[in-house]
């Protein structure tokens, strides 16, 4: 079953957000540059969606931390504050 078909007529993949949601919509963002997810209104609507709800945005909040955290020993300041930016800029 496509992904397409299994949103039909839902908002999320089961009765309610879940954090198969979540995941589902990492995938999709890795595919923001192609256009192909914007191809499909189906897959576009779920994915901003999904990006809407609060739970999401702590999650990327959370692993956006965990990936600040653990940036490789910088030079300086700028260098940080770069890296940061890099990450956050895949936010939406």
């Amino acid at each position: 079953m496509s992904l397409c078909c299994r949103l039909d007529g839902r908002d999320y993949l089961q009765d309610r957000f879940t954090a198969a949601d979540l995941l589902m919509v990492t995938v999709l963002r890795t595919l923001q540059r192609t256009g192909l997810v914007e191809e499909m209104p189906a897959l576009y609507s779920y994915r901003l969606r999904c990006e809407a709800r609060p739970a999401f945005h702590k999650a990327l909040a959370d692993q956006m931390a965990r990936f600040a955290e653990n940036a490789p020993a910088t030079n300086s300041v700028t260098d940080h504050i770069e890296f940061v930016r890099h990450y956050e800029g895949a936010k939406l």
